[in-house]
């Protein structure tokens, strides 16, 4: 049975956590650690948070720990059609699929996030390839990092001829979500492709989640649908849209989205660090504020995706990320880069890097590169 001497929470107390089956059984004020038990691990007064929740990435089009790949801009400011054109392109010369989203989870769960949702990639041109190679990929990490698949119609659904039935295929095959792309400027046919999202989420049972770049009244219109159909259908907290750029009102979660491929070249797979971010593009600066911004990394994250037992809690699920900092606002500012990444009370990750069962760092997948 684990224990954790000395953890610093959130409200700045300490406490020795016990970890049993994976979960927080007992939190308590911390004891003399002179008279712990053999194996107790002290954390002299290090900070505690509950690990991070990448809430939206592509696995399958990153070229993290590939080649690099200079950033082709659109010939008319930012355009869907033609970012997706790039993509596929330099997709063509990529290492292995799999190697690269094994690199970039890696990359994730390193800096702290053992929670993760991301789309991949579902059309004519690629069929269910992509959607098969990262579903291996899932299970050989199952037990590091928790993974929700979105089959996700990257060239649309009405402009790419058979792709409702692919992502039909995909549902059945494991993916947990549905996912759109601008129906009215992608595809332009809002009802036509909305009522392929909805009826396979309700045929499937799976949740939806829709990237919506569209902005201005259209965006709005386009968010108002949707809204109205996950009402008229009963799947309020099931439905997310993603960027929303029309849109930020609501219940607001970040992921890294992109980490180096054909959309942009920056990322670095730290959640903390995209917190920082927020707050400094956001004009943050009181501590209520900077713990906002935090909240966007983790507990509105496990919102959105429908995480069970997250947090610091008894009875929560065990994984937590260690690091110095006196409280969450100087976290979010400093961004520590020395932290220790546990799962279910077990650690399996250290200073960036995942680790094995005896502890060693720097093992590609802690020993799972060819499981």
């Amino acid at each position: 049975m684990p224990r954790f001497l000395n953890a610093k929470l959130a409200d700045g107390s300490l406490a020795d956590l016990t970890v049993a089956d994976g979960r927080f059984g007992a939190i308590t004020p911390a004891a003399n650690a002179a008279g712990a038990p053999p194996g107790a691990v002290d954390l002299a007064g290090q900070l505690v948070l509950p690990a991070f929740v990448e809430g939206h990435i592509h696995l399958d089009t990153s070229f993290y720990d590939d080649a690099w790949r200079p950033h082709i801009p659109c010939t008319n400011g930012f355009d869907v059609r033609e970012r997706v054109a790039f993509q596929m392109r330099s997709l063509e010369q990529a290492a292995p699929m799999e190697e690269r989203a094994k690199s970039q989870l890696e990359l994730c769960v390193g800096n702290g996030s053992l929670a993760m949702r991301s789309h991949v990639m579902v059309d004519a041109a690629v069929g269910l390839k992509h959607v098969e190679t990262i579903l291996g990929v899932r299970e050989k990490y199952r037990e590091l990092i928790d993974i929700q698949l979105v089959a996700f119609p990257q060239s649309g659904i009405q402009s790419s001829a058979g792709t409702a039935e692919l992502l039909d295929e995909a549902l059945k095959l494991g993916c947990d979500l549905i996912g759109g792309l601008d129906p009215a400027n992608f595809d332009r046919d809002v009802n036509g492709h909305l009522d392929v999202v909805f009826g396979l989420a309700e045929k499937r049972g799976a949740g939806i989640d829709v990237h919506l770049h569209d902005g201005g009244t259209l965006g709005l219109f386009e968010i108002e649908e949707i809204a109205a159909r996950t009402t008229a259908l009963g799947m309020q907290g099931k439905v997310a849209v993603s960027h929303a750029y029309a849109l930020g009102d609501i219940t607001v979660f970040a992921g890294s989205d992109n980490i180096r491929d054909s959309w942009w070249p920056y990322g670095d797979g730290d959640m903390l660090n995209r917190a920082n971010m927020i707050g400094y593009r956001s004009g943050f600066y009181e501590d209520c504020e900077l713990e906002a911004a935090y909240d966007v990394v983790s507990h509105a994250g496990a919102r959105a995706l429908g995480l069970e037992g997250y947090g610091i809690a008894v009875g929560a699920k065990a994984d937590f990320v260690a690091l110095r900092a006196e409280h969450v606002p100087e976290a979010v500012v400093a961004v520590p880069k020395e932290r220790t990444v546990y799962r279910a009370g077990r650690e399996v990750a250290r200073d960036g890097k995942v680790v094995d069962r005896a502890g060693r760092t720097g093992l590609r997948s802690a020993g799972l590169r060819s499981a």
